[in-house]
């Protein structure tokens, strides 16, 4: 199986044995689908999707590291697994006036459209797009910080079907009704 390329960062991660390859590459915004056998035609075997947004300070990180490898959870939950790359650094946060709809904050937009792909496309690998749970750790679950209230305002811009409820938790849960 071939990998994504990492978004461009820089390489703290080399000699860390969880990266799968480090090819970094402006091509990186890349979401992988694990899926366990269905009948995508039937609505009854439709599976619940979990998408995981990797840390890493939004500085960091990659969709490619072996512990997001979703083929033995996607199994074992009978679910739909999906991890995402999103631009980092100054290639996500950098702000400009150049474009009128979009100020910055790449990487949240980047979030908010690969949010927007799933619901519309992951029927077609077996997901229920009613049933969508977003996962991750640091700046992609933690709604007590304006970090995770950006992200947030992000999505809701992004008018991804009624959008986010913030748990306790941290975690933060798609509806898609």
């Amino acid at each position: 199986m071939e990998w994504p390329s990492v978004c461009l960062q820089e390489n703290q991660f080399e000699n860390i044995s969880n990266y799968r390859h480090f090819n970094m590459n402006e091509d990186c915004l890349y979401l992988n689908v694990w899926s366990p056998k269905v009948d995508v035609n039937d609505e009854r075997e439709l599976r619940p999707v979990l998408v995981y947004i990797h840390g890493g300070g939004l500085i960091v990180g990659s969709s490619v590291l072996k512990y997001l490898e979703g083929s033995k959870l996607s199994t074992m939950a009978d679910a739909v697994i999906v991890t995402i790359n999103y631009r980092l650094s100054i290639f996500g946060l950098l702000y400009s006036d150049e474009v009128e709809h979009i100020k910055g904050n790449m990487a949240f937009w980047d979030q908010a459209l690969a949010l927007e792909w799933v619901q519309q496309n992951i029927r077609y690998f077996g997901g229920n797009p009613e049933q969508v749970t977003i996962a991750g750790c640091r700046c992609a679950t933690d709604s007590d910080h304006t970090i995770g209230q950006k992200m947030i305002d992000c999505l809701n811009q992004m008018n991804v079907n009624e959008l986010i409820k913030v748990m306790d938790s941290n975690s933060l849960i798609f509806n898609g009704k």
